[in-house]
């Protein structure tokens, strides 16, 4: 059965488009020898002693749960789970994990931002549980109980807790990849160069806000940790859970409709903030009617057979109009902006501010009325180029939302892979001197706005600013010198005419619709 469902969860990630380095399983040998290495080290060092532990046990959870995490029943007086799953109360012999020395450690890189929780308030969680002096964990269980998991190394009448022991699967991976690559870690100096992200739920923030910071910390290690945590799906405005069976199958959704719907649908209207409720009847209408709808009708506007074919004799080196520079610099501020969004995992944000350029770029062109001036070359020559260029950049942005029709636009745009690359994503001029004034002009405009933004801010929320207030807020833009900065029309000749790549439509009932506007666009 293990077997089985690890399959379906390596097919599904083949399926959505999820990359990675490393597929780990924790009854891979690898990760037992490292749980035991790693006990080892803590008990030699008297952070772990056997004795009695008691509480209030979820077999759901797999967890002791705190009490105040539990609902009492008037009626019958005991207590339940927020999902009403009942618990017991147990008192057990097991080993346990005093970490009270290591409190103040945690304290401090808090303090430091060498943890950086996101969305913040994940930090008033951990205080919650500093300030209840949560100090000792059970970190096994007996085997006469719980019959599965890794051995504790001394002991073959226990086994270590599956989130003790889970969460050093991290640790694992981390470790074979710096085996692979040769890389040597063993001060802190050099453990600060690992860095780690993790993305969970909130029913396991405990785990991962509080308990995994600390297991580094009680092992030497001073790598920086960012934690980034959403809010649940819902469905009928229940939380979704394996017991109660209220699911949504994510395959039934793709093949419904299509990746590119799904995977936008649940970047741009997720939990992200809060609990929300999936409504598959919005799914389609949203991703049709807005970014992709957009997008597709600027691209055949500028990709006209009648609009670039006059152009195909302009020479390489035409300068760039310099009347256009306060537009360029204000859809650069925009694109810099909405990476900045990106980089904190704000997608729904990220995805309004691009959905804002495309509408800017497509006001832009259609107030232009480029298509009528065929004749005056230089003058459709720079809005074609700037229009493409912006096509370009955006498309960069949306590949964590659309992977599959991006790699179609980009295919469709004659772009080599390198200009999608996320650090070349910066708008190339044949002037150096105006592409340089450019990138001053970014880094004063885009950290005033920072600026301003913070101290309209201070008076709601000071903690709020205290993390805003990072170096990795304030923008140093600067463009990647080993790219070609240069930008000519002959960049995107090699644009397929007959838009085939933008057939992105799948089992949709829009599908006729859009395949009628390409073909028409064709025979344009």
């Amino acid at each position: 059965m293990c077997d089985e469902n690890s399959n379906k969860f390596k097919e599904l990630f083949d399926l959505v488009k999820i990359s990675y380095t490393d597929y780990i399983r924790t009854t891979e040998e690898r990760h037992k020898s490292l749980v035991h290495s790693y006990w080892n080290d803590l008990e030699s060092k008297d952070l772990i002693k056997s004795g009695k532990y008691e509480g209030y046990y979820s077999v759901s959870d797999e967890s002791f749960i705190p009490i105040k995490d539990l609902i009492k029943d008037p009626i019958t007086n005991n207590y339940k789970t927020s999902l009403n799953q009942s618990v017991d109360f147990i008192t057990e012999t097991s080993y346990i994990i005093n970490f009270k020395n290591y409190i103040d450690k945690l304290v401090t890189k808090i303090e430091n931002k060498d943890i950086v929780y996101n969305p913040h308030n994940l930090r008033n969680e951990v205080n919650e549980y500093i300030n209840l002096a949560l100090n000792e964990l059970s970190i096994s269980r007996p085997k006469n109980r719980v019959n599965w998991g890794i051995n504790v190394p001394s002991d073959n009448t226990q086994v270590i807790y599956v989130w003790f022991e889970a969460l050093l699967n991290y640790l694992t991976v981390v470790k074979t990849y710096l085996d692979n690559n040769n890389i040597s870690i063993t001060n802190n100096d050099t453990n600060s160069e690992v860095e780690y992200y993790h993305i969970i739920g909130k029913d396991i923030s405990k785990f991962h806000c509080y308990l995994w910071p600390l297991i580094l910390i009680m092992n030497n290690n001073s790598s920086k940790i960012n934690i980034i945590m959403h809010n649940h799906w819902l469905k009928n405005s229940t939380k979704m859970s394996k017991s109660i069976g209220n699911t949504v199958d994510p395959i039934y959704l793709i093949n419904k409709y299509s990746l590119n719907a799904v995977r936008y649908y649940f970047l741009t209207h997720g939990p992200q903030n809060h609990d929300t409720d999936i409504e598959e009847d919005k799914i389609e209408d949203i991703y049709y009617k807005s970014i992709p709808d957009v997008m597709i009708n600027l691209i055949l506007r500028v990709t006209n057979i009648k609009v670039m074919g006059p152009l195909e004799e302009l020479s390489n080196n035409h300068e760039w109009n310099v009347n256009y520079y306060e537009r360029i610099l204000n859809n650069m501020k925009m694109v810099l902006e909405i990476q900045r969004f990106l980089n904190k995992y704000d997608f729904i944000t990220a995805s309004i501010k691009i959905h804002l350029l495309l509408l800017e770029l497509n006001n832009f062109v259609h107030m232009t009325q480029f298509w009528l001036k065929a004749d005056e070359k230089k003058f459709l020559a720079e809005i074609t180029c700037f229009t493409l260029e912006f096509l370009r950049l955006t498309s960069i942005l949306l590949k964590p939302f659309l992977p599959e029709l991006m790699i179609n636009i980009h295919r469709f745009l004659g772009l080599d892979e390198k200009d999608m690359k996320i650090n070349n994503c910066f708008f190339r001029m044949n002037n150096l001197d105006l592409l340089n004034q450019l990138q001053k002009d970014l880094n004063r405009d885009l950290n005033n706005d920072l600026s301003k933004d913070l101290q309209k801010d201070v008076v709601k929320d000071v903690d709020r600013i205290d993390q805003n207030i990072d170096d990795s807020n304030c923008f140093i833009y600067e463009f990647n010198k080993n790219f070609n900065s240069q930008l000519s029309l002959n960049g995107y000749f090699n644009i397929n005419i007959n838009m085939k790549d933008l057939i992105f439509i799948k089992k949709s009932k829009n599908s006729n619709k859009v395949i009628n506007k390409i073909n028409k666009a064709k025979q344009s």
